[in-house]
């Protein structure tokens, strides 16, 4: 999208003479602004119904220049001429010329925006659109880009979706392998992560352009000659345009500032090019963001001056003191160097022998306050790099130096003075490299987007950089700490700002949560939760529940702050907050072993089903299958207990719990299935909304947790939570069989997805 005719609001209108009474009173009465509310990202109506867009920005900076107020109001397509006839809005902020009005005038566009269809990364982009007609494409019902594929490729399988939430949420659970939207949609905060990283916004395929023109009555000269006067500040529309576009949509290339002399984080080789860690980390990010990142090296104190003079947009620094100038703003956590203590031709075995003793520090890597936390009684000197620090070592000017250990075992290496300095191995702790930006408090799109790309980024890429640039493995940060989280100085005091927050769970419900033999908080969720708690920092206190109605009412009113394995669906959305999934949330069926097998809704017709009280899938199941008959249980053991003495037919509950359950039951008569029709549903930790600022932060967390570390924490539960020795001949048989139905119930519907795509496929050939 871009802005047109040289980012200046002027309604090209024909000019007239207004009396200055009409002028006034136009001024005084203040208007209303028609809108459309689906056109992301330039016009729509929010989830908390306010209209939010690039032209409800440019037209709110406007009525603010002019002194006029004004109120937007929602008016479909067809709506839209009999609206400002009737005198219910006075101008729409922006339609296509598509629109076929007699007696409304278009002023010059304003804006305009490329519609997508945007592919997951396992699909490759097609030559044409009609090749895309064999898959199911998610596009926002009533919106303009449903429109345009509508009427242009009438052939296309659409299926659509009420709002952008539901969109994003069938996206995130892979029900569509295409979504159609308006550029920016990738680029929103609220899309989650997983479905960033599986749609990357340059895996797409062009489909229309949309010029936004603002309209307004011919008959009502007053109005555009007013407005043809009028103009909001360029300055400011550049930075409304950033904010809605993007960094990537706004400019080609980010001009970094890097530290010079830096190796193995960064360097210039000898084919001129830039090297290094930190060199891969951008170029990795640039991938993701499609932004190019032009790399500047200077020293450090040349690389501020460039940043306040406004030649550099960001640069990379070090928690020093030299920078505690409001203008700059820091986003900590881009990467952890290992810092170490380096002494001359003595190892040095016990610190305590320094105390008194001048050591070197660098003033560009760390700060006094860090120093003294871990050597409180030595004489610090600073000095400017590490060559000085190495020659002060060997005049004796100084006990020793403590830098990053990288870095000084490349210049060793160099000078060839390795064999002759000795590091020190119990000390050795972390130094954040920080990306810095000048703090702009009413302009902060680019520090977002710096964010945002560098989430994209995951823990295996990260940790495959570090291991190729630092080659000893105690010297890895990045694999001992998972990935680094980046939190904005709005974030971290938010954070700070939190007290105890309560966790409830059920106490028994076998592998995903229950209350150990010690007493304490156990499950899958409980690792969730307490990697949660360690990476924001934060602390929580597990509250157990017996039952599942009760944990969920406790959470409505506030009594628990967040709880896990909550369903994300619509009758909740006004009461909770959620989190992006987490976890395959499948369902299984027990029966009777003398019944048939059963694996979907249509099976169990006039069936009496056993579910437990307060679950979402109560109302869902009346609707798609009106002939069950209900039995409500309190929990899971009940379920079990109601098929076995006959009260019901089956029972339904999570495929990984009953799995747990029946082997502790050790029952003989019972026997499990995948109830596939709701195979694909997915779980999602549920937050009070009096932390409405937490949810994103979870989900930072939430994205690292990547296939490995889901499998390493299912099988640490699953052999837990079997029964003791001597109950099972052959534990880790029933070790495997768990785990198959766990993969089953995350890759099966990934089989029957692709299978069906391929039968659609053949019978249209």
């Amino acid at each position: 999208m871009k802005i047109i005719a040289y980012f200046m609001i002027v309604l090209a209108f024909n000019s007239v003479i207004i009396s200055a009474h009409g002028e006034n009173a136009f001024a005084h009465e203040g208007l209303i602004l028609g809108m459309d509310a689906h056109a992301y990202p330039v016009q729509f109506i929010n989830n908390h119904g306010q209209p939010e867009g690039l032209l409800v920005d440019i037209w709110t900076q406007w009525a603010y220049e002019a002194n006029i107020p004004i109120r937007f109001k929602a008016v479909a397509d067809d709506e839209l001429e009999q609206q400002l006839m009737t005198q219910h809005i006075d101008l729409h902020i922006g339609a296509s010329r598509d629109l076929n009005v007699d007696n409304i005038a278009f002023s010059a566009a304003l804006s305009s925006v490329n519609h997508y269809l945007y592919l997951h990364q396992a699909l490759s982009v097609p030559e044409k659109i009609n090749e895309l007609s064999m898959f199911k494409i998610g596009v926002i019902k009533g919106s303009l880009t449903a429109k345009l594929l509508a009427t242009g490729f009438p052939t296309l399988n659409l299926r659509y979706y009420p709002d952008r939430h539901a969109l994003v949420e069938a996206a995130a659970n892979t029900e569509v392998y295409v979504i159609a939207a308006a550029e920016g949609f990738l680029r929103s905060h609220q899309v989650e992560r997983q479905v960033k990283k599986g749609f990357l916004h340059y895996n797409r395929l062009f489909l229309h352009q949309s010029v936004f023109h603002p309209l307004v009555l011919k008959s009502n000269v007053a109005l555009i000659t007013r407005l043809s006067q009028l103009n909001v500040n360029t300055a400011n529309i550049a930075k409304l345009t950033q904010k809605w576009l993007g960094k990537g949509q706004g400019a080609s290339s980010l001009t970094l500032g890097i530290p010079h002399h830096f190796a193995p984080y960064a360097s210039i080789g000898v084919d001129g090019l830039a090297h290094g860690l930190l060199i891969d980390i951008w170029q990795a990010w640039s991938h993701e963001s499609g932004v190019t990142v032009d790399f500047v090296f200077d020293h450090y104190g040349a690389n501020i001056k460039a940043l306040k003079a406004g030649s550099l947009e960001a640069i990379l620094g070090y928690p020093s003191t030299e920078i505690a100038d409001t203008r700059f703003k820091r986003q900590q956590g881009l990467y952890q160097m290992k810092m170490r203590f380096f002494s001359y031709q003595e190892p040095i075995v016990d610190l305590t022998v320094l105390a008194g003793k001048r050591v070197a520090i660098s003033t560009e890597f760390l700060s006094l306050d860090i120093i003294r936390k871990y050597l409180p009684k030595m004489d610090l000197v600073y000095m400017d790099d590490i060559n000085a620090m190495i020659e002060a070592s060997e005049s004796h000017q100084v006990a020793g130096f403590i830098a990053p250990s990288a870095l000084t075992q490349h210049y060793l290496l160099l000078a060839q003075k390795w064999q002759t300095f000795y590091q020190h191995s119990s000390l050795a702790f972390n130094a954040n490299i920080e990306l810095i930006t000048l703090a702009d408090q009413q302009y902060n799109e680019l520090d977002v987007n710096l964010r945002q790309g560098f989430e994209l980024l995951s823990t295996e890429e990260l940790i495959n950089i570090e291991r190729k640039w630092i080659l000893d493995p105690q010297d890895h940060t990045v694999s001992q700490t998972q990935k680094q989280l980046i939190f904005t100085e709005k974030e971290q005091a938010y954070l700070a700002q939190l007290g105890v927050l309560k966790v409830g769970y059920l106490a028994d419900w076998k592998p995903m949560e229950f209350t150990g033999e010690t007493g304490v908080f156990s499950g899958i969720n409980s690792d969730i939760f307490n990697r949660i708690a360690a990476a924001l920092g934060i602390s929580i206190e597990p509250v157990a529940f017996h039952h599942w109605n009760e944990l969920l009412t406790a959470l409505y009113q506030g009594e628990v702050d967040m709880a896990g394995s909550i369903a994300n669906i619509r009758e909740r959305q006004n009461e909770l907050l959620f989190s992006q999934s987490y976890w395959p949330s499948s369902w299984g069926l027990v029966t009777r072993l003398s019944e048939v097998n059963f694996f979907h809704l249509d099976d169990l017709a006039g069936l009496r089903l056993a579910v437990v009280e307060g679950y979402h899938l109560v109302p869902k199941l009346m609707r798609e299958q009106p002939s069950l008959q209900l039995v409500l249980v309190p929990d899971i053991q009940a379920g079990l207990n109601a098929v076995t003495r006959g009260k019901a037919d089956v029972f339904i509950d999570k495929l990984v719990n009953l799995g747990m359950t029946l082997k502790h039951t050790r029952s003989n008569i019972l026997k499990m299935s995948i109830l596939v029709d709701f195979s694909e549903q997915r779980s999602h930790i549920g937050i009070h909304p009096q932390h409405a600022l937490l949810p994103p932060l979870i989900d930072k967390v939430l994205v690292t947790l990547d296939a490995p570390t889901q499998q390493a924490i299912q099988q640490k539960w699953v052999k837990h939570t079997l029964p003791s020795k001597g109950v099972h001949k052959k534990i880790w048989v029933d070790i495997v069989v768990v785990s198959v139905l766990f993969l089953l119930s995350v890759w099966g519907l990934i089989w029957l997805i692709r299978n069906s795509m391929q039968k659609k496929g053949r019978s249209r050939l």
